[in-house]
């Protein structure tokens, strides 16, 4: 398996291939991650095969391998255009939420779990990056910058929460150290949560949605 920097310089390395691509390059590099989704989605990530996203894409598996040489880098950029997503939505609900701060946290929590219920390819990348962090030191690098920054956001937002509830001020337990667990414990529930009601039948998003603010204002307590 090939080495993929954190998830933190992606950006800036992917920002500096697309810049040396041509405009035909990005819609064939586009249909090929559309056409790994609709695979992955459809046949799962046991199932997934090189020539099978090159027929689902109509692309040659010549032309494919230029722009992905292999099934993994494929699911590497896969996983990081819906992470992206991802963050984007995440930072909008946060910035709605910018002068109040446990809404801002609430809605922060919601977000993976509202893209997880409406939008299926997000919810099999998900699943398929986690069972693949387990599998390979690649996606297990990559899983450990993308939690990092998450729960650095969750640490950031339970500061300023516990700050507007006058908890920091009053609470000489709360060292930084005992906030960094709580966000730990907070991002673990979010992450827990969804794989749950990601793989089993009939689950009830909004239901687990509701039940990860509740606990993690619980243990915030607020």
């Amino acid at each position: 398996m090939g080495y993929t920097p954190a998830y933190g310089s992606v950006g800036v390395i992917v920002k500096k291939v697309k810049s040396r691509r041509s405009p035909r390059g990005d819609k064939t590099r586009d249909r090929l991650l559309t056409a790994t989704a609709r695979c992955l989605v459809r046949d799962g990530i046991h199932s997934l095969r090189y020539a099978q996203i090159a027929k689902q894409a109509k692309v040659p598996q010549a032309l494919m391998g230029y722009h992905f040489p292999t099934v993994e880098s494929l699911l590497q950029a896969l996983i990081l255009t819906e992470l992206e997503k991802l963050k984007n939505a995440s930072l909008e609900n946060i910035e709605r939420y910018a002068t109040q701060p446990r809404k801002a946290l609430e809605a922060y929590i919601r977000t993976p779990f509202e893209m997880a219920e409406n939008d299926v390819e997000f919810r099999s990348a998900w699943t398929a990056f986690y069972h693949l962090s387990t599998v390979s030191d690649t996606f297990a690098e990559m899983n450990l910058g993308v939690r990092k920054l998450g729960r650095d956001r969750i640490l950031s937002l339970i500061t300023m929460v516990l700050a507007t509830e006058a908890h920091l001020t009053t609470d000489s337990h709360l060292t930084r150290e005992k906030l960094v667990e709580m966000a730990t414990v907070i991002q673990g529930i979010i992450t827990g949560f969804i794989i749950m009601a990601a793989t089993e039948a009939n689950a009830n998003y909004r239901v687990l949605s509701n039940l990860s603010v509740q606990t993690s204002l619980l243990i915030l307590g607020v």
